[in-house]
């Protein structure tokens, strides 16, 4: 069984308008607030956002946290089956667990630990894109019956 990640057709082209709009508000907000100076995330998005949007990226990323992370026998991160992947469809190994954002789910698996020690290894993570979600998506709890 596999997950299939599917970015939609329109996404791409949608992008340069989203960064314009962003570029106009944070500037009408610089002039109105002068001490509102984030000028910085809309670069930062320029840079980005097409790596967020590339799934080649994002499945080399979940293999290198498949590596950091391979000493927890209680964390699985899917395999990626990269003759079926290309930069917008992500095709993965199907893992039936939680995410490690469900606190519900990591306290009922008794595994509250696992937050404790992500957090020492985020800061790791510099080459994981900046979208926190994709690491919530790659960092899945395996749940051992």
């Amino acid at each position: 069984m596999v997950a299939v990640k599917v970015q939609h057709h329109f996404v791409r082209g949608n992008v340069n308008a989203d960064i314009r709009s962003m570029e106009f508000l944070v500037k009408i907000m610089s002039k109105l607030f002068p001490d509102f100076s984030i000028q910085w995330l809309v670069d930062e998005t320029k840079i980005n956002i097409f790596k967020e949007l590339d799934f080649y990226v994002e499945g080399k990323n979940a293999e290198k946290v498949a590596d950091m992370f391979k000493h927890y026998t209680w964390l699985k991160v899917p395999k990626v089956y990269w003759e079926y992947t290309t930069d917008r469809v992500l095709v993965m190994e199907y893992v039936d667990g939680g995410q490690v954002n469900d606190l519900n789910y990591v306290k009922v698996k008794k595994y509250l630990y696992l937050l404790n020690h992500i957090h020492h290894h985020i800061y790791k993570l510099t080459f994981v894109s900046t979208n926190f979600r994709n690491i919530i998506l790659m960092l899945l709890v395996y749940a051992r019956s």
